[in-house]
């Protein structure tokens, strides 16, 4: 549960800094 919370959060970072490259 807390594993998947991180990778979720991990993800929505990753989502973020690729909205703000393009």
């Amino acid at each position: 549960m807390f594993s998947q919370f991180t990778l979720s959060w991990i993800e929505l970072s990753v989502l973020t800094k690729l909205k703000y490259c393009y």
